[in-house]
């Protein structure tokens, strides 16, 4: 059964800055590095335009455009501006991921939230992608008080102008000092650590 949406309301759905690249192919070099927790990849400020009503985001689904696999990722995650998690574990159907809410989040009438995508870089050296909200049946948004679900007062797809991420290999320095033991070992010297990565 298709979702019926009443327009009770109204809200407006814009992809915020994240400071990637700005354009694709990607010329410059990689800007996220495998092995980066929780980075954010994305950002949309969704904003309840009437007042009439305070609302309730209960689903989001965004694309993952360009080359990269679901394996070069793991936990995705979107949160709230104050930082703390709204939904993981969500549905992933490559190149689309889908995030019930559990409990829906709560936006006032007439204010605007931002709800970022985060996630974990695990692979995919070299590969390049950008996270796109399509179009409004992607974002489930209701009127609390109505229990109407509720259409964007407009809608195009939206994705950050400089949302375009290149994934690079992680660089570890290794420094030795003088005092280090692993400097100079002597040839006859058994269990001497010459380095070690955490």
């Amino acid at each position: 059964m298709d979702t019926i949406y009443y327009n009770t309301g109204a809200y407006t759905l814009v992809a915020g800055s994240v400071g990637g690249h700005t354009s694709f192919p990607i010329s410059g070099a990689g800007n996220l590095e495998i092995g980066i927790s929780q980075r954010e990849v994305a950002k949309f400020w969704i904003h309840e335009t009437t007042g009439r009503e305070d609302v309730a985001v209960e689903q989001i689904r965004i694309y993952i455009e360009v080359s990269v696999q679901a394996e070069n990722f793991k936990n995705w995650k979107i949160s709230a501006s104050d930082g703390h998690t709204l939904v993981e574990n969500p549905f992933i159907a490559w190149p689309y991921i889908t995030f019930p809410f559990a409990s829906s989040y709560k936006i006032p009438g007439g204010v605007g939230r931002i709800l970022s995508v985060r996630v974990d870089l695990i692979g995919g050296s070299d590969h390049r992608f950008r996270v796109h909200v399509q179009n409004d049946e992607d974002v489930v948004v209701k009127g609390i008080k109505s229990e109407m679900f509720i259409r964007p007062s407009s809608f195009s797809d939206q994705a950050a102008s400089d949302g375009y991420w290149r994934i690079r290999e992680n660089s570890v320095n290794v420094l030795t000092v003088e005092s280090s033991p692993s400097m100079n070992p002597k040839s006859n010297r058994r269990g001497t650590t010459q380095q070690k990565n955490e």
